[in-house]
């Protein structure tokens, strides 16, 4: 389970779960960060597993402003071609997840379970954001998990910055990652064409030990 409370700077444990995992199946990940100590980072690279220092450049909260440290990243690294952005803290890899980006029948994967839509708070979100409650009969989608191929993810992170700057333009800074992360996925993805739940993710704060899923989402 996430460890209560708020995490400190060169907190291994918070990431250990992640980071292990991660090892386990084969992946290769990129931690970026804000504030660890080059003696933290030196001692966890390893052939899998880099870190990236990100200097925060907007006024949204830390939420919100990942997304212009995944786009940039993706920018700088033009090798990358399939991705996933993920949170650390809370999130364990069961299987590769990246196998998944090989199923023709979807373009765009993002955590979400079946039968849950988009509630009372990200419809709340959406009206702080949008001034109205864009999709509230679709799935609720999970800002914490969500993958693609390389121009794909581009795509869907440029639209989600424009939709951040417009937002701080007009002094709306708010924590809306949710919000404009489940409005422009339905805008730019046919809802058969994004994959959710099964077998990309388990059941969101379900604390799931087994079943078929790549990524364990709390």
């Amino acid at each position: 389970r996430e460890i209560p409370g708020l995490a400190k700077p060169d907190e291994f444990d918070r990431i250990a779960v992640w980071y292990e995992s991660l090892h386990a199946v084969g992946c290769h990940g990129v931690i970026l960060h804000d504030c660890l100590s080059d003696a933290f980072v030196e001692q966890w690279t390893s052939p899998q597993v880099s870190f990236q220092y990100w200097e925060m450049k907007s006024p949204r909260s830390t939420n919100d402003e990942r997304y212009y440290a995944y786009y940039q990243y993706l920018l700088d690294n033009p090798v990358v071609q399939r991705v996933f952005l993920l949170d650390l803290f809370d999130v364990e890899f069961y299987r590769d997840p990246f196998l998944l980006l090989e199923d023709p029948r979807y373009d765009f994967l993002s955590g979400g379970d079946e039968g849950l839509y988009n509630d009372e708070l990200v419809q709340r979100k959406m009206l702080k954001a949008y001034g109205k409650a864009h999709y509230s009969d679709r799935i609720k989608l999970h800002a914490g998990t969500c993958g693609a191929v390389r121009d794909t993810m581009l795509a869907f992170l440029k639209a989600m910055l424009d939709d951040f700057d417009a937002l701080s333009d007009a002094g709306k800074l708010d924590n809306l990652n949710m919000a404009v992360h489940n409005k422009n996925a339905y805008d730019m993805f046919d809802a058969e064409r994004i994959l959710y739940g099964y077998p990309l993710n388990s059941r969101f704060k379900a604390y799931e030990g087994t079943g078929d899923f790549a990524i364990r989402h709390k």
